[in-house]
Order: C-alpha cells, then structure tokens, then sequence
C-alpha cells in the first residue's frame, strides 16, 4: 500500500516531535545539592565580649538545614542546670537559655559535625563560637584528630580537672564536647588557663552518650595542661578501641566423675579464684582448682570423692577474666554428686 504525500508529511511531523520529546532533560527543580552546610553568622557574633547576661544565642545556617541532625548536635559549654529550648525561624536557630548567662565568663557553642541540610549534606567539620560575659576571652586551646570508623558517629568530651575531681564518661556529663570532621580532626577553642583529661568515643547506638561495652573508647595519654590564656595544646592521634569492662559471666556446672566438677564461663578465665563446695551432710574438700589448658573458658575442680546424687552447693569467688575483671561476688550454682570413680 502507497502512501500519500500528505500522510507522510504528518508521519515526519509527528516523528520530530517525538524526538524532541525524547532528549534527555536534567531533574525538575535544578540541580541536586552537594554543597555541604556553613553557619553564615551567629549572636553573640564570635570573640565577642561584655556580653549582656541576658542576650539570646542565635545561628544562622547558609541553608535550610535537617533540624533533628542539628538540635543532637548542639553544645554550650559551661552547661545550663536544665537542658536549653530550640526554637527554629527559617534557617536561623534560636537557643533559648533556661537561665541568664553567668558573670565573667568565657561560653563555647559547638555545632557538630553530624548537622546537616536537607539534602543529607554533612557539615565538613564541627564548628565553634566563643563570647564572654567579662571583659576577655580565653584564648587557649586544645587540638588533636580521632580515628574514624565509616559513617558512625563519634564525639570527643573534654573534663575540666578540678580538685578531687576523677571523671567517668560512663556516667559524668563532660564540661566541653566536640565532634571530629569528616577528616578526624578536633578542637576545644577558648579553653582557660587548667588542666583537662580528654575521652573521644564511636557513638554505635547513636545515643550521644559513652556506653561501655558497646561504644570503643579512646583516652589521651595523660591529663593535658594549659598553662596560659594563649596556650595551643596538641594532644596527637586518638584510637578509639572497645573496651572489655564485664567480669565473666557463669554458664554451667557438672560432675563429670566423682572427684571432679567442671565449670563452664562465656570467655576465658586466667584466674579459677575460691571455689567452696558444700552439701546438707557439710563441706566439701576442694583439693585445687585450674583452668583447662585447650579451653580456658573451663575450671576443674578436684575435690574429695562426692557422695553419688547428693545436691552440693558450689559458692564462687574472685573468679577473673584476661582483663581483669572479677566475677559477681557470690555467685553459686549447683550440681549433685557423680559416684563414678
């Protein structure tokens, strides 16, 4: 079949406009943002001093930021007696401080690394401002980098020493907190004249506290001094390790013969600690204890021959594992008695 020069030109017509229709063409809306998020400018603005005690604390961010990423990621230091309010104005975060500011002293606002705009971008690295309710600031200062472990996030807590003071990030809020950027590296700006211990930690559960046992835990070396207002502090390279704080736990008991009974830990012990075994009819001779030489989870126990069915109580104590942690004191259990030989 002939088709007609009519019908042609229309079928080019429409083969052009389809064409047209076909060229690849960018999203809608522009663009896709990869820009990571800056703070523009804040109030009190940076360094500034004889601040009022009853000024308010506001940043303003180069875009419209992940509000719930911000809000974890926000420190003030020296801490308020209740947690601030957050109040949001567009890209401009209000912190609303539960009480007036205190006299002749140097505050610290961090935001941290995990903030991020809508896009997901991270900020590259923490950022910090400093003012003061007196007449100067402290200029001193603390640096160093973390080891990063992937995308979890990781916080880096810094105690101010005072007399008698011996901190456990465990269960002690710290008085300056910071996050490291996406290169490891940290800073504590406008830290006064003191002496500082320095934890960082993997925040695996993402709670923004230090759990032990789940979170790996980094300590400086030692106690860092900054010894004047203007003093820089390097304290190098922090590696975060996950720390075993648990004693070992019991797992079971049984009297594979009849001078023998056979405990079983969930990890290797080195030190089978004080065993006493005893029964309705008395105590039980423990002749010695060792820990099994192929599976160091497992304590023998030699004792005096045991009466075939009999119920024995078994108390244990100073049971350690290879760190050096204890077993529960007074922890016991119970097997009877094997009459084999």
């Amino acid at each position: 079949m002939q088709i007609g020069r009519g019908t042609q030109s229309a079928v080019m017509t429409a083969l052009i406009l389809f064409s047209g229709c076909a060229r690849p063409m960018s999203p809608p809306g522009g663009p896709l943002d990869r820009l990571a998020p800056e703070v523009e400018w804040t109030l009190p603005s940076a360094d500034s001093v004889g601040v009022d005690s009853g000024s308010e604390i506001r940043i303003r961010f180069s875009e419209s930021m992940d509000r719930r990423s911000v809000e974890r990621a926000i420190f003030v230091s020296p801490a308020f007696s209740m947690e601030p309010k957050l109040k949001w104005r567009g890209r401009e975060l209000e912190i609303e401080t539960p009480e007036p500011l205190r006299e002749d002293r140097t505050y610290l606002v961090t935001i941290g690394s995990e903030s991020a705009d809508e896009s997901r971008n991270r900020m590259r690295s923490s950022y910090s401002f400093a003012f003061a309710t007196g007449t100067k600031l402290s200029q001193g200062e603390i640096r160093g980098s973390m080891r990063q472990e992937g995308s979890v996030q990781s916080y880096v807590w810094a105690y101010d020493m005072r007399e008698g003071m011996s901190p456990d990030p465990s269960t002690d809020p710290p008085d300056y907190v910071t996050q490291p950027g996406q290169d490891g590296r940290f800073h504590f700006p406008r830290i006064g004249v003191g002496r500082y211990r320095v934890f960082g930690f993997v925040d695996k559960n993402r709670d923004q506290i230090f759990t032990s046992n789940t979170d790996a835990l980094a300590v400086a070396a030692g106690d860092l001094a900054v010894s004047s207002d203007e003093d820089l502090v390097d304290l190098g390279l922090l590696k975060p390790v996950l720390r075993d704080t648990l004693g070992p736990a019991f797992l079971s008991a049984r009297t594979p013969d009849a001078r023998h009974i056979l405990l079983r830990f969930d990890e290797p012990v080195k030190a089978p600690g004080i065993l006493e075994v005893r029964s309705k009819s008395g105590s039980l001779q423990v002749l010695g204890t060792h820990v099994d030489a192929e599976d160091s989870s497992q304590v023998w126990v030699l004792t005096r021959p045991q009466v075939a069915g009999e119920l024995y109580n078994i108390h244990m104590a100073e049971v350690m594992d290879r760190n050096g942690n204890l077993l529960v004191s007074g922890e016991s259990t119970e097997a009877r008695g094997d009459g084999e030989s």
